[in-house]
């Protein structure tokens, strides 16, 4: 008899046909409860909708129940990316991002835009494809909470809350700033943990008035016919936040500084071998494109860097097209471990091995 060594192999290659059948599991998962939804099966079950059933039956959290009983319905008007879904070749997460935006008509044009993107950039994608309309920004003001609730023994507090948009980012910006602030723990000579860090940034904003510590600059991000015509096309982001309504960019554009950018074909024109070093205003663009750590699978937000593509000691230019935005972490990586990184004629980053084998490897 003879043995194969399967760990020779590595883990990750091991699990790729599994993420795959799991996936497509899922699609299938959802085929047969469109099914069993139309005989009512549940009813039948002495169930009263769906989510309660799944659970019943097979076990399943009442909000995944949810989550499959909604997404089965739209799969049920979504051919191709159904048939993309059963091939094992999406995810559930990304599925189900896709389908909240696509439509019969324009699922097939929004797959080939999703290819190749990470779950970060494909939430990206369809916040952008649906900026939210003036009512549903009020709405979602209208439903920020936040509680407090302390232990028996009234010694640990316990926050939770909820906000979105704009005043979401200028809490978080807030924290961050504070956060980074922090010097090392004078004892180890180490940071505290992030989670830590951000708590004690809490504690300072809640204990100390005024002050001389700046303010962080919030950098929204506005198509032009977005300010004119909030009712138009024209699309609002936050920088390092959401897609905001237009309307609220009206508002804030009332009082505030206007930086332009020189374009050729649509993008920004950098400064080529005049300097290493990235003029601010470069910096914003370049982010407000990448929006987070680039490397698959990252949505780092903070602690970014810029890297040059081409090395700069290696004639690389300080143009918009030669930057990626990398965490500190998979920028010291990239350039420790001899990892490449290349751009496609689709403008679209692609991470390779250092023996050039892309990453991560493409489904089969």
């Amino acid at each position: 008899m003879s043995w194969i060594d399967t760990t020779k192999v590595p883990a990750g290659d091991r699990m790729a046909p599994i993420a795959s059948q799991i996936n497509a599991g899922y699609a299938e998962l959802c085929r047969l409860l469109m099914e069993a939804d139309q005989a009512q099966e549940w009813l039948a079950d002495g169930s009263p909708n769906v989510a309660q059933w799944l659970g019943a039956r097979f076990g399943f959290d009442e909000r995944f129940g949810r989550r499959l009983d909604r997404l089965a319905k739209r799969l049920d008007v979504l051919p191709e990316l159904m048939h993309r879904f059963a091939s094992g070749e999406l995810s559930i997460d990304a599925v189900d991002l896709l389908s909240e935006l696509a439509t019969p008509e324009t699922e097939s044009d929004l797959i080939e835009k999703a290819r190749g993107r990470d779950l970060h950039d494909i939430g990206r994608l369809v916040s952008q494809a649906k900026p939210p309309t003036r009512q549903e920004s009020a709405r979602d003001r209208a439903s920020h909470w936040f509680s407090t609730q302390w232990d028996l023994q009234h010694r640990r507090l316990r926050l939770a809350g909820e906000m979105t948009g704009m005043e979401a980012q200028v809490i978080e910006d807030r924290l961050v700033e504070g956060a980074k602030g922090i010097p090392k723990d004078l004892e180890t000579g180490k940071y505290d943990h992030w989670d830590k860090r951000m708590a004690d940034s809490l504690l300072e904003v809640c204990a100390t008035r005024g002050g001389d510590a700046p303010i962080p600059t919030m950098v929204l991000h506005a198509d032009l016919d977005a300010i004119i015509d909030p009712t138009g096309p024209g699309v609002s982001e936050i920088e390092e936040g959401s897609v905001i309504s237009n309307d609220v960019a009206r508002a804030l554009g009332c009082d505030s500084a206007i930086e332009m950018a020189l374009e050729s074909n649509g993008k920004p024109i950098g400064i080529g071998r005049k300097s290493r070093k990235i003029p601010g205003w470069l910096r914003r663009q370049v982010m407000h494109r990448d929006h987070h750590c680039q490397a698959p699978g990252c949505g780092r937000t903070v602690f970014l860097q810029f890297h040059h593509i081409d090395h700069w000691g290696d004639l690389g230019e300080t143009e918009y097209e030669s930057l990626i935005v990398l965490c500190w972490w998979h920028h010291i990586f990239i350039h420790e471990n001899g990892w490449h990184i290349t751009r496609g004629p689709d403008g679209r980053f692609a991470f390779r091995r250092p023996d050039w084998t892309p990453y991560p490897p493409r489904p089969t």
